[in-house]
């Protein structure tokens, strides 16, 4: 992503940034005579987490991946049923992955997601965090898309 803003003062927010990553920012000073060198400098960026449910599983296992690629990915957990907590890092595009029994539930989106001590990645259409319905389609802002 790139872009600029023109501050008056001493602080702006960036609405527009919503993916984890390293981003560098260059602040030049400007004024009526001239515009100075600027100076660079550059951050690991991470979105806010947040506490969230199971939803959507039934009476059946919710499985947390490894890597968000589907069922070849290595487990790192399981979750039985609905409404257990989880906490939302952020999410990403990954493998197309449908429900064994209902084909409404398919798409390429996955939470990255901690849940008592181990982190991974779930169907996206497991985490009460969707907006649309779509599984192919990232939440937005306020969860952040993962870093690539």
């Amino acid at each position: 992503m790139t872009g600029s803003t023109t501050v008056t003062g001493t602080s702006t927010t960036l609405t527009d940034v919503w993916t984890n990553g390293t981003y560098t920012f260059t602040v030049t000073a400007l004024n009526a005579a001239a515009s100075g060198s600027g100076t660079t400098i550059s951050a690991a960026l991470e979105g806010p987490t947040r506490a969230h449910k199971i939803i959507i599983n039934g009476n059946s296992d919710a499985y947390i991946r490894a890597t968000p690629t589907g069922s070849s990915a290595p487990e790192v957990a399981r979750i039985f049923g609905n409404g257990a907590g989880v906490t939302v890092l952020c999410q990403v595009k990954g493998s197309h992955i449908a429900h064994p029994e209902d084909d409404n539930y398919a798409g390429n989106t996955y939470t990255k997601v901690t849940y008592q001590g181990k982190t991974g990645y779930m169907a996206g259409w497991l985490v009460d965090t969707y907006t649309s319905g779509n599984w192919d389609v990232l939440a937005g802002p306020p969860i952040w898309e993962c870093a690539s």
